[in-house]
């Protein structure tokens, strides 16, 4: 997810780019009001200040793709609510913290680090502790030592060698064999938005892509096909959207298969 610091209102910042643009949220996925938008170069981003024009272009991609791809997404849900208790309506359900699971709470903060560090998507239902660790456990039966969870999202680890990210005080459960945490990462482990892809290759390559490709703990098993459907559908409009020709459809193809 993306979030806009507001800096007070000046031509420059990130509220400026997302005034310029007309979307309209009446919260329905395919409620994004995006008749007005064209090209990325000229229109919403004409008021952004150089350091912000990429992360604004990514945002717009995404409200965009929210309906170009409605079905894939609906698919990959639907089949997720399915098979493995994972509902938009009743929060995922079903799981349960093994019974040696180590509680750190919030207290060394910050999420295990040096592993897979796989993550939930931004559009799953809200994770607590039990669902985190049963759907990892599932995705890593044999590996799985840590989770952590902030505000809702769960991410599966298969190492614990530092602690990244202090400041964000997420809570962390680990396997048995850690009682402990180790130390502070030091440093900022946050990932930076990586250039809009312009082509197919840069697409495949990009490693947003290959990390939506994943599909966080939840899209595994019986429901992977449907998510690279998904996200194959969303990583073909990239293109089309930074030429201007989203309107005839995705304009290239991807394996999700090949990007891992």
């Amino acid at each position: 997810s993306y979030s806009y610091d507001d800096d007070g209102g000046s031509d420059d910042d990130g509220f400026a780019c997302l005034d310029d643009c007309s979307f309209t949220n009446d919260d329905d996925e395919v409620g994004w009001d995006c008749a007005g938008y064209r090209d990325i170069a000229s229109s919403c981003l004409a008021d952004c200040d150089a350091s912000l024009a990429n992360e604004f272009a990514f945002h717009c991609a995404e409200m965009l793709i929210k309906t170009l791809c409605y079905a894939e997404k609906t698919a990959a849900k639907t089949c997720a609510c399915a098979e493995l208790n994972v509902c938009d309506d009743s929060g995922i359900t079903g799981y349960s913290l093994p019974s040696d699971a180590v509680n750190h709470g919030a207290t060394n903060g910050g999420w295990c680090s040096g592993g897979v560090d796989d993550c939930s998507m931004d559009d799953d239902p809200e994770f607590d502790a039990a669902a985190c660790w049963g759907l990892c456990a599932l995705k890593y039966p044999d590996s799985l030592v840590a989770i952590d969870l902030n505000e809702g999202s769960c991410c599966c680890q298969d190492k614990c060698e530092c602690m990244a990210n202090i400041e964000d005080g997420n809570e962390v459960y680990t396997d048995a064999s850690i009682t402990t945490l180790p130390a502070d990462c030091g440093g900022d482990d946050d990932d930076d938005v990586g250039p809009l892809p312009a082509t197919c290759a840069d697409g495949a390559a990009n490693s947003e892509f290959i990390w939506e490709c994943g599909g966080g703990p939840v899209y595994q098993q019986g429901c992977v096909d449907e998510w690279h459907a998904y996200v194959e559908c969303k990583w073909n409009y990239f293109p089309a959207i930074v030429d201007d020709t989203y309107f005839n459809g995705p304009s290239c193809s991807l394996s999700c298969a090949d990007a891992l």
